[in-house]
């Protein structure tokens, strides 16, 4: 699997020479090849998307990629990687109609039930190797409740990430205290 995410420039999508060593490296999609090539959070590259998007709107349509070689001679190479754009925008803010159509399958992830979200929130803590102590989850639950704020799925791993590193920078045991999350909490949601 290649990932790719907000760093992604169109110069790493072409053959590119390193002169160095005085050989050619191959662009993501080539080193994808056969596996998986992530696109993560489209639209947070420096290029516009419909640049990235129209240089792949034919090897995604024919499954062959035309390439140039550092002396200028063209390469046809076969694009088989399994390609995934993610992102929290909308298609049809990133995409014409006829580049959605080159890709078949489209996967919305909603946001969790609160179910869900306290089930992340155990699965990540065992995960950091945290304690929750008691009534600290239900709290969790409940200021998302109060505040209004969307519980998305990354919400459980990036607090208690910063839980888990206030606690070690502060010498303390590795527990989700209350005041730890009211502290993290207060700090990951910038008012």
């Amino acid at each position: 699997t290649v990932i790719a995410g907000g760093e992604l420039r169109m110069e790493m999508l072409e053959l590119t020479l390193n002169e160095h060593l005085g050989l050619a490296e191959a662009p993501l999609q080539l080193k994808a090849a056969g596996g998986t090539l992530v696109i993560d959070d489209l639209g947070r590259q420096v290029m516009p998307p419909a640049t990235l998007l129209n240089r792949w709107i034919v090897p995604l349509d024919r499954g062959v990629d035309h390439l140039t070689l550092p002396d200028g001679t063209p390469l046809v190479v076969p694009f088989d990687p399994f390609v995934v754009f993610s992102t929290n925008l909308d298609p049809k803010d990133l995409a014409d109609e006829a580049f959605l159509r080159r890709i078949p399958y489209k996967l919305a992830i909603d946001d969790p039930d609160p179910d869900t979200f306290a089930e992340l929130l155990t699965l990540e803590a065992r995960r950091l190797k945290l304690k929750f102590e008691d009534g600290v989850e239900d709290g969790i639950l409940a200021w998302f409740a109060d505040s209004g704020t969307p519980m998305r799925a990354c919400h459980p791993r990036d607090i208690l990430r910063q839980v888990e590193a206030r606690q070690r920078f502060l010498g303390r045991e590795p527990v989700v205290s209350q005041t730890a999350i009211t502290d993290v909490l207060r700090s990951y949601f910038v008012a």
